[in-house]
């Protein structure tokens, strides 16, 4: 089971967020860029493509890209949560979503 984020004290859902709160979002952010980008550059399609084939064989080529973006999510949400869980609320919930998004958008600008 994965440790889930923090106290209630870290959370600011029932009161308008601070100053402090946005830097703090902000570092997240930086971390989740930093750490996407470290996960995109060390990709491993072989890998990835060789998970795919022994889940669901050669037919779904499909399979491969979503296990290699997962993986490379994955990779980037670790990281992040690593640092980030005891500090930041909704770590856990959010975090590969974030990294997901962010190593997609790294790779496609």
């Amino acid at each position: 089971m994965r440790r889930q984020s923090g106290s209630a004290s870290m959370y600011h859902v029932n009161r308008s967020g601070t100053r402090a709160d946005v830097e703090i979002q902000r570092q997240y952010f930086a971390d989740v860029v930093q750490a996407a980008g470290r996960a995109n550059a060390e990709m491993n399609p072989r890998a990835a493509f060789g998970e795919a084939v022994s889940r669901n064989g050669l037919g779904n080529p499909f399979s491969f890209f979503s296990i290699l973006l997962d993986n490379v999510a994955q990779q980037c949400a670790d990281e992040v949560e690593d640092k980030w869980l005891d500090q930041l609320g909704g770590v856990d919930i959010y975090t590969f979503g974030h990294c997901w998004t962010i190593s997609m958008h790294q790779r496609t600008d």
